[in-house]
């Protein structure tokens, strides 16, 4: 298969697509994994901070996981010409999705609540932390791995 040249913002947001897919069912996979054996095992206990714990940890995995896949994929079709470019770009579209998401929780959401280590937080605030969280983890992960120049 020859590999096709096209822009950097098309190597990143495919990149960036694939990456969130592949993170994002990778994530509800292990979660549906995790409680079925919970439920079914007894092994697992039901303690509210290993719940919290497991809820980091999975997408975390699924980000690494999203972040190797998809960088494998753009590094075979595609002709890349300046990697740093490329994932600073793909960052940005992690940035600008993530806002999104943080602006219509604000907006729809505004009232809802969740307990994290036992304290209430309103869902935009705790989101706002977790996805600026893991978009530090992704850039690492990108920019230092997985997307690589072209020969």
């Amino acid at each position: 298969m020859e590999k096709q040249q096209v822009s950097d913002w098309k190597i990143a947001g495919i990149y960036w697509f694939l990456s969130a897919i592949v993170a994002a069912v990778l994530g509800v996979a292990l979660s549906l994994a995790m409680s079925i054996f919970a439920t079914r095992s007894g092994i697992i206990t039901n303690t509210a901070l290993f719940q919290e714990m497991i809820g980091l940890i999975i997408p975390l995995l699924g980000i690494w996981v999203g972040a190797m896949c998809a960088g494998n994929l753009v590094n075979k079709k595609y002709i890349i010409k300046n990697k740093e470019s490329v994932t600073l770009k793909a960052l940005i579209c992690d940035i600008v999705a993530g806002a999104v998401m943080i602006i219509l929780l604000i907006i729809f959401g505004s009232n809802w609540t969740i307990t994290f280590v036992g304290t209430s937080l309103p869902l935009a605030i705790l989101f706002g932390f977790l996805w600026i969280s893991f978009v530090a983890l992704f850039y690492i992960f990108t920019a230092l791995k997985y997307i690589k120049n072209s020969d």
